[in-house]
């Protein structure tokens, strides 16, 4: 997978359950809510026509069924790393789901960071973190 090609160890690939979907050539990113329930699937496009029009969207199986959710109200990573937020009091917040990965890579359970799907926090999300008891943003 290129992601390993990339620094992100198998270890972090398979504690996401990051897969591979083969017939859209594609990279398979479950998002789960805090509790670790199933919100949605997004897939990273590896085909360089598809990354022009998105690089990341829903997942859409043949029979239709399409796992789409409200990127602005989730981050991504949350359920695996809100533990250490708390501990910390701190959060690395990223853009995409691929940084927490890279971070979950090279922090191990001492990883802090979650990812917003965009640029925009929100204050849906910025109150869940304070919430947490956030009082330092990395």
């Amino acid at each position: 997978m290129a992601w390993i090609e990339e620094g992100i160890s198998l270890d972090t690939l398979e504690k996401y359950q990051i897969g591979y979907y083969e017939r859209t050539n594609a990279i398979t990113i479950p998002c789960r809510n805090k509790i670790g329930e199933l919100i949605g699937i997004r897939v990273r496009n590896q085909r360089p026509d598809l990354i022009e029009q998105a690089k990341y969207i829903p997942l859409t199986l043949l029979d239709g069924t399409c796992y789409k959710f409200n990127t602005a109200s989730a981050l991504y990573g949350l359920n695996y790393n809100w533990a250490e937020i708390e501990r910390t009091q701190s959060v690395k917040i990223v853009e995409g789901e691929k940084s927490v990965l890279k971070l979950d890579t090279l922090m191990k359970d001492k990883c802090n960071s979650v990812a917003m799907y965009g640029t925009n926090l929100g204050i849906q999300r910025r109150n869940e973190l304070i919430k947490l008891g956030v009082k330092q943003v990395d």
